[in-house]
């Protein structure tokens, strides 16, 4: 079974390596017809085509997401999810040490072992060594708080969010002795230190956003320069 799912899963990125090198053919052949004053005016098939071609890419993500196994995380982790066209922001959890992911799904909810916005991508592996609060098992009583304060909170994207759930979770048990842990810091740290947890996840997480940049250059030049 495992062979076949790897099997699957490997014909499938060769099928979107054979599409990529199409989109970037077709969209240097783009570049080059609105550039040219030999072609004055690009053909309408050859947009098309690229647009299709990029259309495809976006829409076989998901195959590779799903069949994409990655291994039992560690324990102690702060995890990483991209939202597709904002990979540097994403969505974050923190797991416990036995590493089952809590994370700040939506108003009112905290979610177990099951990320709003699917299998994490990254992980910053956390030092337990590093809990300063007293008291027996302080980094799962932190999680479990944090996680407990949350369900009374509604969700607002912009000051009180997933980062913020996990921030709450890092300040209750001191980590690092600190209690200064918000969502920028932990934005900044989750993109030094964080790793990927595996060659598909990092294409789940940039690919889709290249590709939309790739689609409005395609659209801007075809606009400016026809």
């Amino acid at each position: 079974m495992r062979i076949l799912v790897a099997l699957h899963l490997h014909l499938h990125l060769v099928l979107l390596s054979v599409l990529l090198g199409i989109a970037i053919l077709v969209e240097v052949l783009v570049i080059c017809s609105c550039c040219s004053s030999l072609l004055p005016q690009l053909p309408s098939t050859t947009l098309i085509t690229t647009l299709t071609t990029q259309i495809i890419f976006l829409w076989s993500i998901p195959i590779v997401c799903q069949a994409e196994r990655p291994p039992k995380l560690c324990p102690f982790p702060v995890l990483f999810s991209p939202r597709w066209f904002f990979p540097i922001i994403g969505h974050m959890g923190i797991c416990t040490s036995t590493g089952v992911i809590r994370d700040f799904a939506g108003p009112y909810f905290v979610s177990e072992d099951n990320m709003a916005f699917g299998k994490p991508a990254k992980y910053w592996k956390l030092d337990p060594a590093q809990v300063y609060a007293s008291g027996p098992n302080a980094w799962d009583t932190a999680v479990h708080d944090a996680s407990e304060e949350y369900k009374h909170r509604m969700h607002n994207l912009c000051c009180d969010n997933c980062h913020s759930h996990v921030a709450l979770a890092l300040n209750l048990m001191h980590y690092n002795n600190s209690t200064n842990w918000n969502m920028v810091t932990l934005c900044f740290f989750c993109l030094l230190y964080g790793k990927y947890v595996s060659v598909g996840a990092f294409v789940k997480t940039w690919l889709p956003f290249i590709l939309l940049l790739g689609i409005i250059l395609t659209i801007s030049l075809v606009l400016n320069l026809r």
